[in-house]
Parts: C-alpha cells; structure tokens; sequence
C-alpha cells in the first residue's frame, strides 16, 4: 500500500513477494474463485483508500476501484482475475506517480485530467470540456499545453491508449470492439496510435501479457 500511496514505479519485485507472504482473505469456501474474488475485492478498497492517501482524487479512486470490483465479479477464472489484479495495481500506481509529478498544474487543469480518466470511454471534443470549466476554446487549448506539455489531443489519444492497455490485459474485446469504444475513427488508425506510443501492436501487446 505504501508503494501506492507514494507512486513509486519500483513496485513489480515487491508486488510479485506478495503472493509469498499471504494467500488473501481467508473464506470458509471450496471454491477457489470465491476465495480470489473476495481476496482481490480486499485488495482493490484498499488500493483506492492508499490512492486517495496519495493524493489521486477520491472520485476518480472510487470510480476506478468500482470497475475493477466489476471486472473481479464477472471473471470465470483465477488467471483472469490476477490479470485484473496486477492491472489493477499498476493502474492506481502510475496515477498517483502522475499526480505527484504534475504538482504543478493548475486545480482546473488537474480536475480536467481527472475528468478524461473518468469519462475516457465517452465522446471528449474541447469545446465540451472548455465550457464545462468555464473558458473559451482558444484560453482552454492554451492553457492545457502550456500546464501539460502537449496540446488536449495528444494527452486524449494517450490516455486512451493507456485505456485499452487495460482493456485488451483484462478483457477479450476484438481489436475492432476497442476502437469503436475509444472512439478511433478505425481500427487501423488505433494500432498505428496504439504502435507510435507503446512501440508495440495492439495484438502483440495482447499477446505478450497475456496469462495463461
């Protein structure tokens, strides 16, 4: 947990001891998925609660630990929910990190980055956002790049990106099913951005942290 709170990047070796140390939340079960889907159900309201310690914003942590709960009760194996789980893990890690990292930014930029990630699946246009905070399109544009570092686009489409990591680590939508929900105008288009900013196809990265 205090890897969390503290975003440090240097979690993979100390989350990977984990398993060594506790075999989760004890249950008077025979059943094996209920066993992990209650211990990574524990995990994940903690998770959210060193999030927020953290300091990632307390919508955004209960709406993420509420999707990867879902994911959790609707997986059919226990590979598939350690799947979730150690996406899960990274996800609240590298945000918080993020967040440390831009100390920085404005409130209004920070709640605007805040709002991409809870609404990455819904139509994003500038114009929206801009009058949702009160600004103009031309102040809004402006003011995004200069606190960010690149323009509204660029840190949509990468955040996006980012969104179908966890989609194509923790689900077995089609390639073409995750194009259309980012709002990619094509599927081709998506593996191209997809390539540009992992370096890596869309079906390669799928298959390469793919557990068996």
């Amino acid at each position: 947990m205090q890897m969390i709170r503290d975003g440090n990047l240097n979690y993979k070796t100390i989350f990977d001891q984990a398993s060594t140390v506790s075999h989760g939340v004890q249950v008077n079960s025979d059943n094996p998925m209920q066993q992990i889907q209650t211990t990574y159900i524990v995990f994940i309201s903690l998770c959210v609660r060193a999030a927020i310690e953290g300091g990632l914003s307390p919508d955004t942590a209960y709406a993420l630990g509420d999707c990867y709960i879902q994911s959790i009760i609707d997986c059919r194996t226990v590979s598939e929910a350690m799947a979730i789980g150690h996406t899960m893990y990274e996800d609240f890690i590298q945000r918080v990190h993020k967040y440390k990292c831009s100390q920085n930014v404005s409130q209004t930029i920070q709640s605007c980055c805040d709002y991409i990630q809870m609404h990455i699946e819904d139509e994003l246009p500038l114009q929206n956002l801009a009058k949702y905070f009160g600004y103009t399109d031309y102040y809004f544009s402006r003011k995004f790049k200069k606190e960010m570092g690149v323009s509204y686009n660029e840190y949509l489409k990468a955040e996006r990106i980012r969104h179908s990591q966890t989609l194509l680590k923790t689900t077995t939508l089609s390639l073409q099913e995750i194009s259309a929900q980012l709002h990619f105008c094509s599927r081709t288009y998506f593996t191209d951005a997809f390539k540009s900013i992992t370096g890596i196809s869309p079906a390669d990265y799928r298959q390469k942290y793919k557990r068996n």
